[in-house]
This record gives C-alpha cells, structure tokens and sequence, in this order.
C-alpha cells in the first residue's frame, strides 16, 4: 500500500508541476505545437519531462525572456523557422531519447532544415534527419536538450572546387571555378611525404594542398597512418611530427587549404584519427588555413546500419572546415530513392549543411573507372553518307548521313546522362545535364559547395564549362546534348539541325545553289568530321526556235539508301533498370514497329551488338512483319554474379544490313537497393 501510495504521490505531483513521467505505459510526451520526445522503457527509467514554447514570433521579436540569448548568438547561416521548445527534465537518466519535430509551414526546401539546440553558448546541431512521409524532422540523441529549434540553412552562392585525377590538361577553363586542389601529397610507408609541384594553370585562384594515403587502382596504405595515430611508438612519423610536417607543407606553399583524404581505416583507429584531425585542425587555424576531410560512403549490414569504421562523422565534421563526400558514380545512383540522395541525408543527420561538400565526376564512367569523355564519344565512329556520294550533285538530291560505324546510346532521364558502348564497356559520358542535376541538388540542399574531382584534366565534354557558368547562377540550359549537323554553305554561313542520340541518322536535300557545302557531324559537341558536297546547278542548252523541243526525260533523283525502317513502341517486360538478383534467368520483350514502307522479309533477326550479352544466344529470329504492324521480340537472358548496371544492345537486321531505327537496348541493376527498402533512416 505504501508503494502504490507514493507512486500516486509522485504522479500527482508531476501533474502539478507540469512534468510527465515517461514509462512502459506512456513511453512519449507530445506538445500541441508540434513536438515530440519518445524513450526505450528498457533504458529509460525515473524520467520526467515539462515541455514549454515559445511563439516564433516572441523569439525574434521579444524583448526579455530566455530566449534572448539564444537568439543573439544565432549565427548568419540559419534562419528560425519554428518555435523554441524549451525541455525540462527530471531524473538520474534524461536519455537516450527521440525527438520528433513538425515540420513548420513556408519552410521550403526541407532538404535545408535540421535541429539545432542553443547550449548556453552557441547552437549546436543535433544528429537530425528528414523523414519526408511523415512530414517532420527526427533526432536520436544520447541525452535530451534543453532546447529545440527547427533551422533552415542559408543558401549560398555555390563554391566550386577543381581538381585533377588522370591527365591534367594543358589550359583547363577556369573561368566557373572558385578555387584549385593544385598539389596532392603523398603518404610514404616510411611516414615521410612525397610532394610534388603545383599545376601551373591554378596560379590566379586560391589553391587546395591535398594529402593521401592511396594512389589509383591500389589499396590505401593503413598501416603508415595507424603507426602515425599510434603515438606509443618513438618514431618520426608520430602525430605530432607529422602534424608538424603538414602545417609547414602548408604554409611554405601558401595554400588557402589542407585536405586530409586517408582511407580505409578501421574501427580501431577511429578514436586515434579523430584526435590527428582536432590537432591538425588548431594548427592550421593558427596560421588561418582551413582544413578538410575526405569521407567515403559506409558499408551497411542488412538492415541498413551505417559502418562508418575509423571515421567519426559527426566529431570530424565538428573539427573541421570542410567535409568532402566521395559521391556514386554511376547516374541511376541519383534517382528519387538513390544511394546518393540516401548518402547526402546520412551525411546531413551528422555533419552541418554549410561544411559538406559533395565530390562529383564528370568525364566519362563505367561505374569503377574514369575515362576520357572525348575518347569514348570518339569511339562511336566518323561521318559518313549512306549511299554513294558522287562528284557532283545536282540541286534536289537527298543524302542519308549516319556514322560509319553502328551507333546505339540510352539516355538516363533523370539525370540527362548518356551511356555509350566503348572499348568493350559502356560508359556514361559526362553531359551538361548530368552535371547541372548534380549542382541543382547540391543548391537544394543548401551545401556550402562542391568539388568537381577531375575538372582539370583532359576530355571532357566541349559546353561543360558554359553549362557550369549557367548553373551555378541557377540558369537552365539553353540546348540538351543531342547529335548536331552543321551545314556550311559556299558563303560560310552556317545552319544546325538536333537528332536525339536514338536517331543517328540526318536527310539532307541539296539546295538549288551551286556551290560546295560541308556536312559535319557534332557528337556531345565532339567532332566527328565532314563530308564535303558539291552541289550544281544544269544550265539549260539553248535551242532553235524554229525546231520543236522534245519532252525531256526527267532525271531520276537518288533516294536515300533506307530499305526498312522500325521504331521502338515499349518494354513488355523488365523496363530499363529493372533490379534483378544476381544469377536470375529473365525474358526481356520490345515492342517494335514496322514504320517503313515495305514488309520486313523472312530473313529478319535481332543480332546482339554491344555491352553486355547476358546470354550466349547472339541472334534472335523476328521474321516477316507487314507495314503498319508490331511484334514482340523476346529473348532468355541471366544476370550477372556481380552487382552493378549492365547494359546491352542489339540491332534489327534486314537482308544482312541494319534496319533503320532498330536499335533495342536491355539495361539492368544487379544487386540489392543501397538503402533499406523500408522507411530508410540514417542511424547516427
């Protein structure tokens, strides 16, 4: 009886004072205004909880209270958008806990919200993140604050990074970027420091001095860096002898910044590491030099917890200057439910939206390597007319231009990016648009900037650097990558027409105007050459008058060599980008039409082409199909044991020649989702 009478009486008395206790029954406590705290029962016990707020408008505006402080020390880069919760607690334990925030009305973007908490001194961002299905904002947290706000971050003019990674070109345009990785330094296995000489064409911009422990296509040194972290060992590649090294490194070059980018660090050295980087950061600021942070994505275990091995994010991005995020690859990673988007809200639940900066790719991938864009544009082939192009052209006469060599391409909507087949693989090539996707959703996420990894080499697309100048002031572009012919008339002038990259082909008609005209094809805004044609005009031969003429035969007109023609109506079954187990056995089935004006013969097949085959069945026979008429076309094929994007193309085949516009392309995903495929939620 004495115990129920004093749990009565505590009850009691928190009613009276405005606390909740929080237990099995009632493990949360909701204010009206939008905020929720939760707790385990299991870790939890004995805790209370008094919620109180204050009006958004109060705190920007009101003249005394508890806020006063809290708002003075806002700082420029948040704006308040909700209302100041303030938390009281009772009890030995106030945490773990969940605290759970409405989303306030005209806070958009929401990808710039997150939870702060004033610490009697500064704001503190606490390890929030966007659950956009139910419309609120989420933090786990060790203990509860004392306060609560929702914060936008401000948006900034976007900050562009350049740096190189193949071959550095000769005169990279500039004239977009903020600033340069001029310098990369190298870990030795002896914890000494291999440096090289800057880029010569970053001398007008702030330069970057980057430090690595890896090279391409080799595993990272760990254990240099672990003897480094270890400061038990009596060896002149310590902590603090190479802290010491690196900041006069810095200094000696006058770099604006260091970038720390050691990779492949365990769990053991996490502790270890993040010590280096506190120090290695109170050092470079004593000589006001900033300092960054290279963090790759976390492996995750099967249902969805991060493993950010020897990488503290939140502590790391509480050190340091700049967070660098190595970023996916591979388009498809940039769809609604991606990886990339899933990684940039991770990284956003610990790291603060003005320090993070995403690091793109823009030549050419094939999801593991870079290649030069130019190469693999180069690679579909040269200009060439369809039918015998003779020495001379009479006014009227129509030509078929097409590559010389069978061209098939998938653009990945989305993103704008576009896949080509070359050297045995297929790589997407870095367009404009894909580029400017990227710069959109770094602007949404209000991030302080972004780093353009390879941006100084050679063979990038030609219009990168004008698509980078339009987007970084939030412009659209004025013209999608397309197939580009240029007609240069005798006079120099010039006229263009825009294919889509499914439509390779160009029918031109001669004008009635003596004189040579050039053809010339621009792939992506590569050049793939010309074809000059000279074009006359017959001049009648005088007659006698008294003799009557003879009806002229007419002349008959070359026609363009197009036999058959096809066009691609749907996928029946596994649409582009299906994600499919490995080893799985499908039926992949187009739909395509007979849009020409003959019967396809009996002889007609689908022949594979380029990418991946999937299958060891190289031709599929279609058979005959009427003018008007459709037919599904099937193939068995497996995918691949190894997870990632393959794709495929094949080509209708007619009387032993390629029918026009029967170009047919299988792309799938292997492997499992790179988030969890329920409610995915970042795990600080």
């Amino acid at each position: 009886l004495l115990l129920v009478a004093s749990a009565l009486v505590l009850s009691s008395c928190a009613r009276i004072t405005g606390y909740t206790a929080l237990n099995a029954e009632a493990p949360s406590v909701a204010h009206p205004d939008g905020l929720k705290i939760r707790i385990n029962p299991a870790e939890v016990q004995g805790l209370s909880v008094k919620l109180e707020s204050i009006p958004l408008d109060q705190f920007l505006t009101g003249e005394k209270g508890v806020f006063l402080a809290a708002r003075q020390a806002l700082p420029e880069h948040l704006t308040p958008k909700s209302t100041y919760y303030l938390i009281q607690t009772r009890g030995s334990k106030s945490g773990p806990a969940t605290l759970e925030v409405v989303i306030p009305d005209q806070a958009e973007p929401w990808e710039a919200l997150a939870l702060y908490t004033f610490d009697g001194k500064a704001w503190q961002k606490l390890p929030s993140y966007l659950d956009d299905v139910r419309e609120i904002l989420v933090a786990d947290v060790p203990a509860l604050p004392s306060n609560v706000m929702v914060m936008q971050v401000s948006a900034v003019p976007l900050v562009v990074y350049a740096g190189t990674e193949l071959l550095p070109a000769a005169q990279p345009d500039l004239s977009a970027v903020n600033a340069c990785d001029a310098a990369t330094l190298l870990l030795q296995n002896d914890g000494s420091i291999k440096t090289s000489a800057p880029l010569g064409s970053c001398t007008n911009l702030p330069r970057v001095l980057t430090v690595q422990n890896w090279v391409a296509r080799s595993a990272p040194d760990v254990q240099t860096v672990q003897r480094i972290l270890d400061d038990s060992l009596s060896m002149e590649s310590d902590r603090e002898a190479h802290i010491k090294r690196l900041a006069q490194l810095t200094q000696q070059g006058g770099y604006a910044g260091l970038v720390l980018d050691y990779r492949g660090l365990p769990a053991t050295a996490q502790e270890g590491y993040t010590t280096l980087v506190q120090d290695l950061a109170q050092a470079l600021h004593a000589q006001n030099v900033w300092l960054g942070v290279v963090l790759t994505p976390p492996a995750f275990d099967e249902v969805g917890t991060p493993d950010y091995a020897g990488y503290d994010w939140r502590a790391l991005g509480q050190a340091v200057d700049q967070v660098r995020l190595l970023m996916p690859l591979l388009p498809t990673a940039y769809e609604p439910e991606g990886e990339a988007i899933y990684l940039l809200n991770l990284a956003l639940s610990q790291v603060e939206h003005h320090k993070l900066y995403p690091i793109f790719h823009v030549l050419a991938t094939d999801g593991e390597r870079l290649e030069s864009s130019d190469t693999v544009v180069r690679y579909q082939g040269r200009i060439k007319p369809l039918q015998p192009l003779p020495d001379r052209v009479l006014g009227g006469t129509s030509f078929v231009f097409s590559l010389d060599k069978p061209f098939t391409s998938t653009t990945h909507l989305p993103t704008g990016a576009v896949a080509l087949p070359a050297m045995d693989r297929i790589y997407w090539i870095g367009t404009p648009e894909w580029l400017c996707m990227r710069l959109e959703l770094v602007q949404r996420y209000h991030l302080g900037g972004v780093v353009l990894a390879d941006w100084l080499d050679e063979g990038h697309l030609p219009g990168l650097p004008q698509a980078l100048a339009r987007c970084k002031r939030g412009e659209s572009l004025t013209q999608t990558s397309t197939i580009t012919w240029v007609i240069t008339a005798p006079d120099g002038s010039t006229s263009e027409v825009h294919t889509p990259f499914q439509q390779p082909m160009f029918n031109w008609t001669a004008p009635e105007q003596m004189g040579k005209f050039r053809i010339g094809l621009l792939l992506a805004g590569v050049d793939r050459g010309s074809v000059t044609v000279n074009v006359v005009v017959p001049t009648p031969t005088p007659q006698p008058t008294a003799t009557p003429l003879a009806t002229p035969t007419p002349r008959p007109t070359p026609t363009p060599n197009i036999k058959y023609e096809a066009t691609f109506v749907t996928d029946v079954t596994i649409p582009d980008y299906t994600r499919l187990d490995p080893g799985t056995t499908f039926v992949k089935t187009w739909r395509v039409m007979n849009i020409g004006n003959l019967p396809w013969p009996a002889n007609t097949t689908l022949v594979f082409g380029y990418g991946e085959a999937m299958t060891e069945q190289r031709q599929v026979p279609v058979g005959a199909v009427g003018v008007g008429q459709t037919v599904d076309i099937s193939v068995e094929l497996r995918a691949p044991e190894t997870d990632g994007t393959y794709i495929g193309y094949w080509t209708l085949m007619a009387d032993g020649e390629p029918i026009f516009g029967g170009g047919l392309v299988v792309a799938i995903v292997v492997g499992p989702e790179a988030t969890p495929t329920e409610s995915p939620t970042p795990t600080p």
